[in-house]
Parts: structure tokens; C-alpha cells; sequence
């Protein structure tokens, strides 16, 4: 048994088996597994809600990411989508249908507390932040008199943690801390510690009571992605991709291939000389010093290189000439035959077509969408299949928009911001742009309604 390659994480190819042995799994362990005795010996602090086997989930997390290239692209896709063309605010009206449609309204104050804020920068992290993780930290800072939120901006979810539960199951303060791999310890100078706003009950008026009386200006308004069974950190659905070996496949393939390239003995052609041949050309061939006849060789070797390579030769025709006995058997000649090169045959290639579409299956978008057609099939699919498939993503990600609007919303409802037609507060939206075909067909009016 002979491994000719490795393709790292413990994955090798035994030519002897023409098979891939991964001899160490590198798939991704389940976050909430029981401790074991590794893990017992990390001092974490017992305050802090660990998040993974060994509080190091989203770092195991990110390098996942950086590894796989659909992953990253489809994820960063999906951050840029969601929030399409930025935050609009105003009021709902309905129609003689029942249908809701948003009347935007300019609000000097809103206008105002939006540039100040920086609130395109903050939609645009929170968005990566949740898609990555599915958990993200949104920040508020209040004013010296605790009555009005001046800022708000998003943790890195990578470095945030959350305390234990109280008595009463309330998650009462978090974490942060951009070296938990190095010293995980409240203590430490690195970590900084940011009390928790309950987003389950009147929010605002406990914020009001809350930061006054403890004179506490910054707060987290905590957001999370749907899952059951996980107590303090949620699991994004794409994560059953890590679970699961397609995304160890997905990424071996380019390092077996890179290997191929790289190990592989590239031939274009196999050229027979038959043995008189030297004798024929070079009547005192038998009498030549060895050395001679190596050089001899050598030339003659180079001379059908150059032509059978160079560029100057391309499509030229070869003429070969064998010798014949009078009775018409041919005696061996020149034999000049194209060796076929595996390596450009798409090795790898359907392997690696199936582990990109179970990535875009976990991350619920249509590849098309990114620019490849499912399926054996190459190509970018047609506009159609990227219109319908776009405008059904962004059916579908009502409740996440909703939800990544929440801190914002919050808010607007503490500083008062309340619409100047129905004296509500504002209602907030995303700006999306639907896709629509080209012409003036039914499709098209009734997307533009």
C-alpha cells in the first residue's frame, strides 16, 4: 500500500485501494457535548456561559469559513442581501385590499440620530454576524443622563459570551473578551463585562428603571436565530454542514487535485525508436564512443521535441518513412504516440459539483444565485431562474430582517421617535429591490403592484 498524496487534516489517497482514507476526522464537534477531562482542565470561569466543548465554537467557526469558498461567498452574499437598499422608516398604510404599504416619512431627529449613529455600518456587521453565527451582541450606548440612546453598534460575535443564567433563568450580564483561547477569565484585563438588556418584557421601561438606578450607560439588546434544545447560544442551520462530512470532502478535493498537478509526471508523448534506426543514420555508429552516441542521441531527441512543441510547428504534418523487405513486411519505425493526461479529465469534478450543492442546501440558496447552475451542468443558470430565485429568498427572509431591525426599533421606541401622521412609533423596513424581467407583461406588473 503506497500513499502518493496527502491532502492534510489527516485525508490521504492510496493508490494501491484508488481510494480516499481520511485517517483523522476534522469534522466539527457538536457544540453542547458533556465536558470531558480536556476540558475540565481549561480555567474557565465558571461565570461564563461556555460556548462550545471548549469555549472556542466560533473560532472553530471561522476557520471552517476561510476554508471553504462557497461557504464565505454565500454567506457574505446572503449579509449584503438581507439589508439590500438600507433601513427605511415611516408609517403603514393598508389599502382597500387589506395589503400593507409602507409610507416613508423624513424625521429630522431620526435623520439625525441614523447619521450619528452610523446605523448602515451597524446593519451591515449585524447582518455577517448573524449569518456567520446566528447569535449576535447589539450595542447601545445611553447619554451622561441615562434618557436617551446616543449610539448603537454590534460585538464581534466571535469574542462574545454570555454569563450564566440567574435564579430565575435570566441572563443578567456578557462578556467580552477578543483572547478567551489565552486567558478565559473575568479577570482578565482583556475581558470586558456589559449588563443585559431582557428583550422578553417591556424593554424599554426596564431600561429606563434599570439604567438610571445603577448608573450604567452601555447595554446589550441581545438578538438570536430560531433553534430548539440550546439554553444560551443558538445554532445556525447551515452548522449541519460542519457535522456532516460533505464539507471535509468539499474541502480535500482542491488539495488532492493541487497535489495531482504538483506530483503528477506530465507526458505529452511517448516517442518508439526502433534500434537499427542509429546505425542507419550513422554508418560507424558501432564503432562511435559511447559518449558520442549519447550526444548523438540527445540531438536527435531535441530536434523531435522542437518540432512536436514549438509554436511555430503547431499543425504542421509529420513524415515518417519504414523500411520494407522485398517481400513487403515492414520493418518498425518512428512511432510517435499522444499520451492522454488524467489529470485534465475533470478528476474530482462531479465530487466536487455534489459537496457544493449540499453547502448551498444548508445555507438555503439557490446557487444560481452565486453563479453556478445545480447539477453536472456548468454555467451561471439563466436570468429567469436568478430573478425567481431571488425575489423567493427575499420572500422567505421577512422574519430575519425583522429581527436584525429589532435593536434598531428598540431604539427609536426609548428616544421617542414616533411617526408626526399617526403619533405611533415608526414602523421600520427594509429597502428591497425586487427583480423583474424585462418586458411588460403580466409578471411584471404584478411584481412592480
Amino acid at each position: 500500500m503506497e500513499i502518493i498524496a496527502h491532502a492534510g487534516s489527516g485525508t490521504a489517497f492510496i493508490s494501491s485501494l484508488n481510494a480516499i482514507v481520511t485517517t483523522h476526522s476534522t469534522i466539527a464537534h457538536n457544540p453542547y457535548t458533556p465536558q470531558d477531562e480536556n476540558a475540565k482542565k481549561n480555567a474557565i470561569d465558571k461565570k461564563i456561559a461556555k460556548w462550545g466543548k471548549n469555549n472556542l465554537f466560533p473560532q472553530e467557526v471561522m476557520r471552517d469559513i476561510d476554508k471553504n469558498p462557497e461557504l464565505s461567498a454565500t454567506i457574505y452574499w446572503k449579509s449584503n442581501a438581507i439589508i439590500s437598499g438600507g433601513l427605511v422608516y415611516g408609517h403603514v398604510d393598508i389599502d382597500a385590499n387589506g395589503n400593507e404599504r409602507l409610507v416613508r416619512e423624513i424625521d429630522p431627529a431620526v435623520e439625525e440620530w441614523n447619521q450619528s449613529t452610523n446605523i448602515d455600518r451597524y446593519l451591515r456587521e449585524s447582518s455577517l454576524e448573524f449569518y456567520k453565527f446566528w447569535n449576535v451582541w447589539p450595542t447601545i450606548m445611553m447619554n451622561k443622563g441615562y434618557d436617551y440612546i446616543s449610539s448603537l453598534y454590534c460585538q464581534e460575535s466571535a469574542f462574545s459570551r454570555w454569563g450564566v443564567q440567574n435564579e430565575d433563568g435570566v441572563i443578567e450580564e456578557a462578556y467580552f473578551n477578543a483572547q478567551w483561547e489565552k486567558n478565559p477569565r473575568i479577570s482578565a484585563k482583556t475581558t470586558k463585562q456589559i449588563p443585559v438588556i431582557d428583550p422578553y418584557f417591556q424593554a424599554v421601561e426596564q431600561l429606563k428603571e434599570e439604567a438610571k438606578k445603577r448608573q450604567v450607560a452601555e447595554w446589550i439588546y441581545p438578538i438570536a436565530g430560531t433553534s430548539s434544545g440550546y439554553t444560551y447560544y443558538q445554532v445556525a442551520p447551515w452548522n449541519s454542514i460542519r457535522n456532516s462530512a460533505w464539507l471535509e470532502v468539499a474541502n480535500a478535493i482542491p488539495v488532492f487535485k493541487a497535489a495531482l498537478m504538483k506530483n503528477a509526471i506530465t507526458v505529452k508523448y511517448h516517442i518508439k525508436v526502433p534500434d537499427y534506426f542509429w546505425s542507419w543514420k550513422y554508418p560507424e555508429w558501432e564503432t562511435k564512443p559511447e559518449e558520442e552516441k549519447t550526444k548523438l542521441q540527445k540531438k536527435e531527441y531535441q530536434r523531435f521535441t522542437e518540432f512536436l512543441t514549438s509554436a511555430e510547428n503547431a499543425g504542421k504534418t509529420i513524415f515518417t518513412v519504414f523500411k520494407t523487405t522485398a517481400e513487403g513486411t515492414e520493418w518498425a519505425g518512428w512511432k510517435i504516440e499522444e499520451i492522454s493526461d488524467k489529470t485534465k479529465d475533470g478528476a474530482y469534478l462531479e465530487d466536487s459539483q455534489e459537496a457544493s450543492s449540499h453547502i448551498f442546501f444548508s445555507q438555503g440558496v439557490d446557487p444560481t444565485l452565486i453563479g453556478r447552475t445545480p447539477g453536472k451542468g456548468l454555467g451561471a443558470g439563466s436570468g429567469s431562474d436568478k430573478r425567481v430565485a431571488y425575489n423567493i429568498w427575499i420572500a422567505n427572509s421577512k422574519p430575519e430582517m425583522d429581527l436584525l431591525l429589532e435593536p434598531v426599533d428598540f431604539c427609536y421606541r426609548f428616544n421617542g421617535f414616533k411617526s408626526k401622521v399617526t403619533g405611533r412609533p415608526y414602523k421600520l423596513w427594509f429597502k428591497n429591490y425586487w427583480i423583474t424581467s424585462l418586458d411588460q407583461g403580466k409578471e411584471t406588473q404584478q411584481q412592480a403592484k
